[in-house]
């Protein structure tokens, strides 16, 4: 019994359940790949049971698939026959919406198909069924699993009136009661799962007294009857609820999430959407009492656990701002900005516009801020008469000035004046190269004439947009392009090669830490709006380089440049037709073998060191 989301680019597996043979780790892995495969080609649709690969029976189960991320229940048996009993129980317990383990899921498919009667009865509760039984149900003479069925169909069936609402909510409040007596049922998981249901549409209208009330009575009972999973969502939504309605709540928010007792372990067992915004709430809740050792260890742990797989961008997002926080009280601007602008990107992936903007406008705060270092130290060689380096430094502080002012939202662009003129002042001084004077000068020119018409708002933002870009590529003409690295990642997101690009050859790619983290969850949590046949070209901002991709149904090809040029997209390009058409056997369902990568660099070096002569 498998369980996992399906995203556009792979099938992302949370839990998986064995009944009968014990298999090693790879034969798992492998068979997690191969069943992914299968459902993400289409070669098998949801609800059909069919024999695939070698001979073994597979059937699926996915619900609600129009969601963003649906969820997928995937029966796989060794022998054995997936009759139509088997299917409609695995509807209906997939059309129940609880929040399952693949154990507890597969226990429940067994007692249905072992009681066909339950089964019967429980296909025929629809929603206008529900919400009839909700107003003429009899409390006292029902089981309590019925009546949290009840309240997760009409929870999740449709628009909830005030009315029906206020129902839902009494109605859970009854099973509540009638939990805490002393008449407690050995299996009361359909209950837990209704009222968490009636808690959640409460806490998504923001009627936090209601769902907050709601959390802290169901606690205890998820505890006794060891629901992992629904015992974290609840402790994190509690978390949530303190960090948004009660400013001031730090201690409160690490006594709920209890990270003492929490192993890695009972983590695991929930998506990991759920598990970042656990790390995430955690480190606000240390950054808020004061305790940056404890907040940065968590900070930290949202960000790894993103690189396996990103389920919450804006939380990991908001790792990265704190990072950029920190680089940037240590003056430490050329790495803030990069932190910035992941963060940025992440925000953006999870529609938070406004947020996405506010992070870039501080990277292009940043940005300024170390272009007047270059600046500086462009002068400083200058004094030294080391007049290549300081030409190169002032050339590159311009361009770090108008990328700055190209992430600076409208309206802000003042508040670097003073560090923009000095920068211009000491380029200036510089640039004036007997030969190249006038030239340096028009160009120099024209960079101020456009930053002081922004500051001044006397253009539109689409307008200095134009400008700003244009001036960014009469710039880099004065700049050599520096060496591009290259990624080739497998479309389950695992790393198969990597390397930087420069005239003497493949070498190992000088990234590391949350810089090569943060590249690697922008890249995986924008590519939901890259298609393989999409003309579009997708960039990605990521602070100081420019991620280009493009991508197969089976491999993502990434470049990591200073710049984005023509050359360097249509290589990318070639490229990855090249890798595809000779090794697509072999990248198809990829299994770790590294055989072909020699090859590979062949390619990729053939393709890009004619750029950088």
């Amino acid at each position: 019994m498998l369980i996992g989301e399906k995203r556009h680019y792979k099938i992302s597996w949370i839990q998986y359940f064995q009944t009968s043979e014990n298999m090693n780790e790879n034969e798992i892995r492998k068979l997690l790949m191969d069943i992914s495969t299968h459902i993400l080609k289409r070669r098998q649709k949801p609800g059909s049971a069919r024999k695939f690969n070698d001979g073994k029976l597979l059937y699926y189960e996915m619900k609600d698939p129009h969601s963003p991320n649906p969820r997928i229940y995937c029966l796989y048996t060794f022998n054995g026959n997936i009759n139509a009993v088997v299917k409609k129980a695995m509807q209906v317990i997939s059309r129940r919406g609880g929040y399952y383990t693949a154990k507890r899921y597969f226990l429940e498919l067994q007692e249905l198909v072992q009681n066909p009667e339950k089964l019967a009865e429980e296909d025929k509760l629809g929603l206008d069924d529900a919400i009839h039984m909700l107003y003429n149900v009899d409390l006292h003479n029902i089981d309590v699993n019925y009546l949290g069925q009840i309240l997760s169909v009409i929870r999740k069936g449709g628009t909830l009136t005030a009315e029906i609402l206020e129902r839902l909510y009494f109605l859970a409040y009854e099973i509540l009661s009638k939990l805490t007596d002393d008449q407690l049922l050995e299996d009361i998981d359909l209950a837990l799962d209704g009222v968490y249901d009636v808690a959640r549409s409460y806490q998504e209208r923001e009627t936090f007294h209601l769902a907050l009330e709601l959390y802290k009575r169901l606690l205890p009972l998820v505890e006794v009857n060891g629901r992992d999973e629904l015992e974290i969502l609840s402790r994190v939504h509690i978390a949530e609820i303190y960090h948004a309605y009660f400013p001031e709540s730090g201690k409160e928010i690490i006594s709920v999430l209890n990270p003492d007792t929490f192993s890695l372990s009972r983590l695991k067992e929930v998506p990991p959407s759920i598990r970042q915004k656990y790390y995430i709430l955690l480190a606000l809740a240390y950054e808020q009492t004061g305790n940056d050792d404890r907040a940065m260890k968590y900070y930290y742990e949202a960000i790894q656990d993103a690189e396996e797989n990103l389920g919450d961008p804006m939380s990991v997002a908001r790792g990265y701002a704190f990072f950029a926080n920190k680089a940037r009280v240590d003056y430490k601007y050329d790495e803030s900005y990069k932190q910035y602008l992941t963060a940025s990107s992440l925000a953006f992936s999870a529609g938070e516009i406004k947020e996405a903007n506010n992070l870039r406008c501080e990277a292009g705060f940043d940005q300024v801020k170390f272009s007047l270092i270059a600046s500086m130290a462009a002068l400083y060689h200058r004094m030294e008469n080391d007049l290549e380096k300081a030409e190169y430094l002032a050339w590159d502080s311009l361009k770090f000035l108008l990328e700055g002012h190209l992430n600076i939202t409208p309206r802000n662009h003042y508040k670097m004046a003073r560090e923009s003129a000095e920068i211009l002042n000491y380029t200036a001084s510089i640039l004036s190269i007997p030969g190249k004077k006038r030239k340096n000068m028009v160009i120099i020119r024209k960079i101020r004439k456009t930053i002081e018409s922004i500051q001044l708002q006397q253009l539109d933002e689409v307008s200095q947009k134009k400008q700003l870009e244009k001036l960014i590529v009469s710039v880099l003409k004065n700049i050599p392009v520096s060496p591009p690295t290259f990624l080739l990642i497998s479309s389950d997101g695992r790393l198969i090669a990597s390397g930087l690009i420069s005239l003497e050859g493949w070498q190992n790619p000088d990234l590391e830490g949350v810089v090569f983290s943060g590249i690697l969850s922008a890249i995986m949590g924008l590519l939901s709006e890259v298609s393989p046949s999409s003309a579009t070209l997708r960039t990605i901002d990521a602070g100081g380089m420019k991620i280009m991709l493009e991508k197969t149904e089976d491999i993502i090809a990434v470049l990591l440049a200073d710049r984005e040029t023509r050359e360097f997209r249509e290589s990318l390009r070639t490229i990855l037709t090249e890798i595809d058409r000779r090794f697509s056997k072999d990248l198809a369902i990829w299994d770790g073998n590294l055989s072909f990568v020699p090859q590979i660099k062949k390619i990729v070096i053939s393709h890009l060191l004619m750029y950088l002569r």
